[in-house]
C-alpha cells in the first residue's frame, strides 16, 4: 500500500476532522486515516520525503521560503507521530518529481531542470 501527499503549506492551526493534504500538518494524519495506519504500526511504514526547494532563487535567496518550511514541517510532524524517514531529498533550488511504482515497490525522485532567469 502506498500513499502520497503534495502539500502546499506547512501548518494550519485548525486541523479538525477534514481529510486534506493542503497543509503538512493535515496530510500526515489524513494519510494515516485513509491507509488505516495505527500508532502502533508506524514502525512498519517506509517514509520518503522530497521537495522543499527554493523554486525562485533568482527572486529571493532567503532560507525561510515556503519549500524549506514545508520540508521542516514534514520532518517535525512525521517525528511527532513516530515515523522514521527512510529517504529525504529536500532543499536546494530545484523542483522534484516523485514517482512510485507500486508493482515493484520502488520510489524514485527526479530533480527537475532549474528555472532560467529572464534577462
Amino acid at each position: 500500500m502506498f500513499g502520497l501527499a503534495h502539500c502546499l503549506l506547512p501548518e494550519t492551526e485548525s486541523i479538525g476532522s477534514k481529510l486534506s493534504a493542503k497543509y503538512v500538518s493535515q496530510a500526515v494524519p489524513s494519510l494515516m486515516i485513509l491507509m488505516n495506519i495505527r500508532k502502533e504500526d508506524v514502525s512498519e511504514v517506509e517514509v520518503h520525503i522530497a521537495g522543499g526547494g527554493n523554486m525562485m532563487p533568482h527572486v529571493s535567496k532567503r532560507t525561510d521560503h515556503v519549500g524549506a518550511m514545508n520540508a521542516a514541517a514534514a520532518k517535525k510532524i512525521l517525528e511527532q507521530f513516530g515515523f522514521k524517514i527512510k529517504e529525504a531529498d529536500v532543499g536546494g533550488d530545484q523542483g522534484r518529481q516523485m514517482s512510485i511504482d507500486c508493482s515493484e515497490e520502488k520510489v524514485a525522485v527526479y530533480k527537475l531542470p532549474k528555472m532560467k532567469q529572464k534577462t
